[in-house]
């Protein structure tokens, strides 16, 4: 399991002008993973690296990224399955998920929400873009969740 590390102190928490989502990327091939773990430091996002559906259920239970894009075709433990996990999951229910993969469809016969679902080989501003979206929901999601109710 690899994964880029950040300390605590600097984890988002989307209140300030320069919050930086962090997006956990689960990927097996390698060259792909570096390719968007590039994409999105240059874009501003930081970013967490999974090459197993066990190391991204570790990682997203751990760090609790904003995002997370998700490759169907992983060793061991699927795609399918890893989602499956993150939603039964209290603690990683709510991140949102975007499938990257070539099959570059939702889960198959799966009731298991995904945020979207983009298809290899992958268009940069088509990455960016769902990214920023989920993170966007995600914070939406947060501040809800964050506001006292008012009767």
């Amino acid at each position: 399991m690899a994964a880029r590390q950040r300390d605590d102190n600097s984890r988002s928490s989307f209140t300030g002008t320069q919050a930086r989502a962090l997006v956990l990327v689960v990927e097996d091939d390698p060259s792909i993973s570096k390719l968007l773990e590039r994409v999105l430091a240059r874009a501003g996002y930081e970013t967490l690296l999974a090459h197993t559906g066990d190391a991204a259920l570790a990682l997203a239970r751990e760090r609790q990224p904003d995002v997370i894009t998700l490759d169907l075709i992983l060793p061991g433990r699927s795609g399918e399955e890893t989602l499956a996990a993150l939603k039964a999951d209290p603690s990683t229910r709510d991140i949102p998920v975007i499938v990257i993969s070539i099959r570059g469809d939702e889960p198959a016969a799966s009731p298991l929400p995904v945020f979207t679902s983009l298809r290899k080989p992958l268009d940069r501003d088509a990455v960016l873009d769902a990214i920023a979206r989920a993170a966007q929901s995600r914070r939406e999601r947060l501040s809800e969740l964050a506001l006292p109710a008012i009767f």
